[in-house]
């Protein structure tokens, strides 16, 4: 039944949740019925007395009769109301109804964690997940409303402002893509409390909200364990909120059995390759159960073509280390790759490796003193154990210059500067090192006599270009004390790694005539490299026995310093005399120039960011991720840097970079497009999956009532089905038109009982 009202232009329709019960309008007949069963017949008989009276009662007739009916209307309009509540009307703005007694925001969470890729027949967890989010669409009623979060790290709002057009949110979940990345539930639930908020300030008439979180419930986004206190606390919060709120609903699309082989690591320790020697990477492959995979096959991929293959046994629930050994045959940019035959969760098969290959390691070495060749120099020393076999076209080429030729040095072209017994730094040269770090280069101070503890504190104690801060505490006064014994921290530091096990190498014994005291500063008192992160702080790589620091290292803009408070000659040490000096220099180098490994591997959800020459002005760059698609990004220039950055990162796999032929360079002193080109480094990076994401252990049950949501009321599924959502959680707001008419109810009876009174006719 429907009662239209035309006006303003507009349409009113009133519809009712439960027509049925408009049968027991009959009711309100009830009244009339009584009053004319209740109507008394008279027998005249004529008395003298009687007829004053019926003269009176004549006058009066038309005042009852009036009384009479008004009462009777009263009393059948009350009966009447209570039907119609009881019937719930429900009102329809052109032509969008409501469901019955309200209209619903149903806030449909789908989970995009990887292992939603897992696959049962033709179908993956997150197409069937998609599947499950359409039937619930086309089961709701008209008018009610549709967002869209996806369950990630961190989450997505796909869809924020409630849809009231059903086929247009299907088309957005139809395109939905299933990230590479893990689950984050408490920031997700944050997400949705602000998408629901949002939503009651802007769609008041979804009066009612449902929740569904459509998941295969991964123990790794599920669980809150590893969690701090505050967030889990805040998170049940804002649980315990939402379940008041809105109704709960949890569809479980996941296997208990569920089987899985992953790749979960790929490194080298060498942090480049070269053309003259094979490059070593060690792969690290992991069942997790229920059964082990003798004659698991394992590959190695590079340029595009398998270059190797071994087979192992792979136990259950184990992981095995397996080495391979490749020779590039080119200069640049490289990527290896390992991986397994397919499974169900092919996501997490294929692990990749960005390598950069080098033909040479130029590094320059700076000599404090003016006779940079003399035999006793420290760059000397220092160029020895660079390159021991400098006749035999040696890796690493360093150059020697005094340090009067500083400012004139291009020092972008170098890997890393060692700077010897340099006494003091002008301002220029203090900017010029800090722009040089802040690029990704690195620097190495040894001190000596000659240093002048006061200048370096002066210039390089201070914030240089973009933050950045090459001293790391308060340096000085020169310590004249032998020290004959070192301390190597536990080995903590990876510069250390090689002299692990291996305490009668010599580093331990090393005599230190003289050191200058580094007192580091307190973390967070303007650390090293603060511009990069604010929690940078400086570390002890070695120290003396007496626990003042002999070498400490910190990162810098995207480069690092360390700082070696002895010299690098013999005047202060004997290190360059001992066997462990070669290799500490050489590892020292290994790590700092280990930086541009790591920019170029990263994981899911991090950005690609790289910098350009400063000598370039902005240029377009073009992206090309794992899929082919091609997205132009532009280079910012800001005071010295001239940067970019891509944050879609969502898919793992290569990612290659490449200036646009088209653009055109700027600066008048920039060199020319094809060489533009040329100078965008790194043009490849590695994006890999979280290894955490491809144990597909579920949580169950138990573990979700009591661990994740005590005490909040939530409904599970395997696969959804239509349910009264009445009998959930949530408050469950009045029909507004019901809720005025019990009113309307209360009113009348409270009139009837006044006028009955009035009139007399009350008992």
């Amino acid at each position: 039944m429907v009662l239209n009202v035309v006006g303003d232009m507009t349409l009113f329709a009133f519809a009712f949740a439960h027509p049925a019960m408009l049968a027991w309008l009959a009711a309100a007949a009830v009244p009339i019925l009584i009053h004319l069963w209740s109507r008394r017949r008279y027998q005249e008989t004529p008395w003298a007395a009687m007829e004053y009276l019926a003269a009176a009662l004549r006058q009066r007739r038309r005042t009852l009769l009036f009384e009479h009916w008004l009462l009777l209307a009263i009393r059948t309009l009350v009966v009447a109301l209570v039907v119609l509540a009881v019937a719930e009307p429900v009102e329809e703005r052109g032509g969008l109804a409501a469901a019955p007694g309200e209209r619903t925001h149903r806030v449909l969470v789908l989970d995009g964690s990887f292992s939603m890729g897992y696959t049962i027949g033709e179908k993956s967890r997150f197409e069937q997940a998609k599947e499950l989010a359409a039937r619930i669409v086309r089961a709701s009623a008209p008018g009610d409303g549709f967002t869209l979060v996806l369950m990630s790290a961190p989450p997505r709002i796909v869809i924020g402002q409630p849809s009231l057009a059903p086929s247009e949110f299907l088309r957005e979940v139809e395109l939905l893509e299933l990230p590479h990345s893990t689950a984050d539930l408490p920031e997700t639930l944050r997400q949705v409390e602000q998408v629901l908020l949002a939503a009651r300030r802007e769609q008041p008439r979804l009066t009612r909200e449902v929740i569904y979180f459509v998941t295969d419930l991964g123990r790794v986004g599920w669980s809150l364990e590893g969690k701090d206190a505050a967030t889990v606390a805040e998170f049940r919060s804002r649980s315990e909120r939402l379940a008041e709120a809105a109704s709960l609903v949890v569809i479980d699309v996941g296997q208990a059995d569920a089987e899985n082989v992953a790749v979960t690591n790929i490194r080298s320790r060498r942090p480049f390759a070269t053309l003259t020697r094979d490059f070593e990477i060690e792969a690290t492959l992991r069942s997790f159960p229920p059964r082990a995979r003798p004659g698991q096959s394992v590959e190695l991929w590079a340029e595009g073509r398998r270059v190797a293959r071994q087979v192992l046994d792979l136990p259950a629930a184990g992981e095995v280390k397996i080495k391979f050994f490749h020779r590039f045959e080119s200069a640049g940019d490289r990527v290896l790759e390992v991986r397994v035959p397919g499974d169900a969760l092919e996501i997490d098969n294929r692990r990749w490796l960005a390598v950069p290959v080098k033909a040479s390691v130029p590094v320059l070495c700076v000599e404090g003193r003016s006779t940079a060749g003399a035999k006793d120099a420290a760059t000397r020393y220092l160029a020895l154990a660079l390159s021991p076999r400098p006749e035999e076209s040696p890796l690493v080429r360093p150059e020697v210059v005094v340090e009067s030729r500083l400012p004139e040095m291009e020092l972008d072209r170098y890997e890393c500067v060692f700077l010897a017994d340099v006494a003091q730094f002008t301002s220029a040269e203090a900017r010029l090192l800090g722009r040089y770090v802040a690029h990704g280069g690195n620097l190495v101070f040894f001190l000596g006599d000659r240093v002048q503890a006061e200048r370096y504190q002066a210039e390089l104690g201070k914030d240089q270009p973009l933050g950045i801060r090459l001293l790391p505490g308060q340096l000085g006064p020169t310590v004249d004390r032998v020290e004959t014994r070192l301390d190597p921290l536990g080995y903590r530091h990876p510069v250390l790694d090689a002299f692990r096990g291996r305490e009668r190498s010599g580093l331990l014994t090393v005599p230190v005539l003289k050191h200058m005291r580094l007192d580091l500063a307190e973390a967070g008192d303007s650390p090293v490299g603060a511009a990069s992160s604010s929690a940078a702080t400086a570390r002890v790589v070695l120290a003396l026995a007496s626990g003042d620091p002999l070498v400490v290292e910190a990162p810098a803009g995207r480069g690092r310093v360390v700082w070696v408070t002895t010299s690098a000659d013999t005047s202060w040490t004997y290190l360059p005399l001992w066997p462990s000096y070669v290799p500490l220099i050489q590892e020292m180098l290994d790590f700092l120039i280990r930086g541009q490994l790591e920019r170029q591997n990263i994981g899911v959800g991090e950005p690609l960011n790289a910098l350009l020459p400063a000598t370039l002005g902005e240029m377009s760059l073009e992206v090309r991720d794992p899929r082919g698609r091609v997205e132009t990004v532009r280079s910012r220039r800001e005071d010295d840097r001239n940067a970019w950055s891509f944050a879609e990162t969502w898919i793992s796999g290569v990612y290659s970079v490449e200036a646009k032929t088209a653009d055109t360079v700027t600066s008048s002193q920039s060199p020319g497009t094809d060489d533009a080109a040329a100078l965008v480094r790194p043009n490849v990076f590695a994006v890999n999956v979280d290894p955490a994401e491809s144990d597909l252990t579920p949580l169950n049950m138990e573990e979700l009532r009591n661990e994740t949501w005590p005490g909040v009321p939530f409904v599970h599924q395997r696969s959804w089905e239509p349910i009264d959502e009445r009998t959930l959680g949530g408050t469950v707001p009045s029909n507004p038109w019901a809720k005025n008419l019990l009113g309307g109810v209360m009113v009348l009876l409270l009139v009837e009982t006044f006028l009955a009174r009035r009139f007399g006719h009350y008992d």
